[in-house]
């Protein structure tokens, strides 16, 4: 398998971006009243759609091949190292929260949590998609595509790129009409949330990120990063600054497939100033930040709510816990269970190698 230098502004920008999933759900109004910045940090869901693309990109960066639409690894091992990626904080949130869960809900709502959302299958049904640890709705997303990855592979590497981007965002802007419908009482929660949660519909978000990755191993020279990336920064503070309501990834997605694309290949100062370790290691814990910061808040309101914090202070005292638990579940937690994971297949493949050897012989 080609081994690939890092991405680390992309690292870095990853912790950014799972900051805004977690200070909306703290709260924009109690920290930034009616500033612009308010409206920044109530872009969660469009932060899961950056996080969509960025899964794309970054899986074709890693396994596919230039020369041939096939991945370096099988589809066995993908799946397994995917498996171990995302399981162990994800189990973690859930045991985190479960106390909580089965004080809040119904039992028809908390034996649907239990069925569903361990198998990651919540997405799939309108209703359940919140249940338990609602951020984790994503991750019901994200093993749909990464069930369908190496397949997509295939079909993305075998067309011009160019053609995969353009029908990719034809379908976002056809399958993201969420935003039509909020605050319609007649439409109804339902709806609202199979328009928002629904796996298929954020499947060409994906794709739109795999075409990127492809184009990218296929580019000659990285000039004009730099520019990439602060156009699509810059863009998106602008955009994500004066909206007054759920906006349409359409008009975003091609702000983050230049801050994407723009940030993997950028040098010089900026990636000085994004790549310093104690960043890194933040954006490395970003997925755990975000599956946690949710089942650590319900813990965390419990006890602030006693003590009368003023906001800022209640913010700060509940981020410094989300990060710090973010970055020992990832040196302690993702990382050693993921390693004996992994070690555990290799072991497993190379016994049953050897016994096909022996039956052959």
């Amino acid at each position: 398998m080609e081994t690939r230098p890092n991405l680390p502004v992309l690292t870095s920008l990853r912790f950014f971006a799972a900051s805004v999933v977690v200070v909306g759900h703290f709260g924009p109004d109690r920290l930034f009243g009616s500033t612009p910045l308010r409206e920044w940090f109530s872009s969660g869901y469009e932060a899961v759609s950056f996080f969509f693309m960025l899964s794309g990109f970054i899986l074709v960066y890693v396994y596919a091949r230039v020369a041939s639409p096939v991945m370096y690894a099988s589809d066995r091992r993908f799946w397994a190292a995917r498996f171990a990626r995302i399981m162990p904080a994800y189990t973690a949130a859930l045991l985190i929260s479960l106390p909580q869960f089965a004080h809040l809900n119904s039992t028809r709502k908390f034996l649907s949590g239990l069925i569903l959302v361990p198998m990651l299958l919540q997405a799939w049904v309108p209703t359940a998609a919140l249940l338990w640890n609602f951020p984790a709705w994503s991750l019901s997303v994200e093993a749909f595509f990464y069930a369908l990855f190496p397949r997509l592979l295939q079909w993305t590497a075998r067309h011009p790129q160019w053609l995969v981007l353009v029908v990719t965002y034809i379908f976002t802007l056809l399958t993201d009409c969420r935003w039509l419908f909020k605050g319609d009482a007649d439409f109804g929660t339902a709806w609202f949330s199979f328009l928002s949660y629904f796996p298929l519909f954020h499947l060409p978000t994906f794709i739109f990120g795999m075409a990127l990755g492809l184009s990218y191993l296929h580019r000659k020279a990285r000039s004009g990063s730099g520019l990439m990336l602060a156009t699509g920064l810059i863009g998106l503070s602008v955009v994500l600054g004066i909206k007054t309501g759920p906006m349409i990834n359409g008009v975003l997605a091609p702000l983050f497939g230049l801050v994407i694309f723009g940030g993997a290949g950028v040098t010089g100062r900026a990636l000085n100033v994004l790549s310093t370790r104690p960043l890194l290691l933040l954006g490395e814990s970003s997925y755990a930040m975000y599956i946690l910061h949710w089942p650590l808040k319900l813990w965390w309101d419990d006890v602030s709510s006693k003590l009368d914090l003023p906001s800022a202070i209640d913010f700060v005292g509940y981020f410094m816990l989300v990060t710090t638990a973010s970055v020992l579940m990832f040196l302690y937690g993702e990382k050693v269970v993921r390693r004996h994971i992994l070690a555990y297949l290799d072991k497993s493949r190379y016994m049953n190698t050897e016994v096909r050897r022996s039956k052959s012989n």
